[in-house]
């Protein structure tokens, strides 16, 4: 999801609040300065599957959303996959096991322990892994990106909204670009004054340079 806020704080505040409202946590989050004047948002939001739907609901109004997009994967095959090697590491544990009690010679003894080793650190990887699975069908997962923006990019509209719209947003974006003029005269002002006065020290120098020679 990208959305555009023009109070990117209370956006923020709205949807951290509604993560915690809905039992979800904030898997990654980052707060950047796009340029002087803008900042986004970033984060991966988990929400419990039943609750993802009223979850969007409640966050939808806090911006403008400008484009979102949802994916959905089928893991069944790779689940099952998954939990039938694990039923088949777990049947050859206790096989290695039973020949683990048979064994006579301390090398079946190493052999025999190298293999079990290698089994349960399958079956821990296994057991990971449908963890891991198990987490993602509870969970859904959301990446939402908020720009703080003064004026809200246009849905479609008629020709004349957009006519409207075209003149509100430019009287806003000259006056705007008037702000930052400003802002980086006064940022500059003391580079202003100091080249000003090599340029009247310059001309001084030049018209005292030149009634002398005259």
């Amino acid at each position: 999801m990208r959305m555009e806020s023009q109070n990117l704080d209370d956006t923020i505040e709205t949807i951290q609040r509604n993560v915690n409202i809905y039992g979800g946590y904030m898997q990654s989050t980052s707060l950047n300065q796009n340029t002087s004047y803008s900042r986004s948002y970033s984060a991966t939001i988990r929400i419990p599957a039943d609750k993802y739907q009223e979850f969007l609901e409640s966050i939808n109004n806090s911006g403008n959303t400008v484009s979102y997009s949802e994916e959905v994967k089928d893991v069944t095959d790779s689940y099952t996959d998954l939990e039938a090697r694990l039923v088949s590491y777990k049947a050859e544990e206790q096989k290695v096991l039973e020949f683990y009690d048979k064994a006579e010679t301390l090398e079946e003894l190493l052999i025999v322990e190298e293999r079990l080793s290698e089994i349960r650190y399958e079956i821990e990887y296994l057991e990971a892994q449908i963890k891991n699975y198990d987490l993602l069908i509870s969970y859904s997962t959301l990446n939402i990106t908020v720009t703080e923006t003064k004026t809200y990019t246009p849905v479609s509209q008629s020709f004349g909204s957009r006519l409207v719209s075209a003149f509100t947003n430019g009287l806003s974006g000259f006056i705007s670009n008037v702000e930052d003029f400003i802002v980086d005269l006064v940022y500059n002002i003391w580079t202003i004054i100091f080249v000003v006065l090599l340029i009247c020290l310059a001309v001084f120098l030049y018209k005292k340079f030149r009634n002398r020679k005259r």
